[in-house]
């Protein structure tokens, strides 16, 4: 009997987001409810339980309310109570929401045989198929939600703080720890012609004062 062992804990997998082209092609190949559920994914940044856990009720004009998450045939509320939130309805989204309202027979956006799917393993089969007709290197389906922070990131219209809320991080913290690869460089891209401490002299003062100096 071995006591006293303990195990190191795998490494987290790193983020490994989608092309702007790749996604193209997964969305261009894909049809029915698999790409209803990317579309919805890459475009909300989502956990893969919380967009099958979406009922009707959740779905309104001007946002998208997460509740609930799915996995394993289990109804759970989301990951952290930061997940639970409203996300904007960004006008890219709305095409698969309505495709996939016409398709679904109960209460839950997603569902089979009238009853909500029960893990994101549903899709397994058909999503690495996509990846393969696709010619892309493979990940995991959650990483939809990479793909969408890391765009949300580098579009520079939302603050960080803005982009946590809408993904259920707890703090911003977290966006910059996982995902400061991806922004590499973008500290260089701000205004430099500021001043800090208020002793910044025009054009017109420096010329004055070397006058003065001569």
């Amino acid at each position: 009997m071995a006591n006293g062992i303990t195990f190191k804990a795998e490494p987290k997998e790193k983020p490994n987001p989608f092309s702007k082209k790749e996604v193209e092609m997964l969305l261009n190949n894909s049809e029915g409810m698999l790409r209803n559920f990317l579309g919805i994914s890459l475009y909300t940044g989502m956990r893969s339980g919380e967009v099958l856990g979406l009922m009707y009720s959740d779905i309104l004009e001007d946002r998208i309310t997460v509740k609930r998450s799915i996995s394993r045939g289990n109804i759970t509320t989301p990951k952290t109570i930061g997940s639970i939130r409203d996300i904007p309805m960004f006008e890219e989204v709305r095409e698969f929401i309505d495709n996939q309202m016409k398709t679904s027979e109960s209460l839950y956006l997603f569902d089979y045989n009238k009853s909500f799917i029960k893990d994101v393993d549903y899709f397994r089969a058909r999503w690495k198929r996509l990846i393969v007709d696709c010619g892309i290197e493979y990940r995991k389906i959650y990483n939809t939600r990479h793909t969408f922070i890391t765009a949300m990131l580098n579009s520079e219209k939302f603050k960080v703080m803005e982009i946590a809320a809408i993904v259920g991080h707890t703090s911003p913290q977290m966006i910059l720890k996982n995902y400061a690869g991806f922004i590499k460089g973008e500290h260089l891209k701000v205004d430099t012609n500021l001043s800090l401490f208020g002793h910044r002299m025009d054009t017109e003062d420096k010329n004055e004062s070397l006058v003065n100096v001569l």
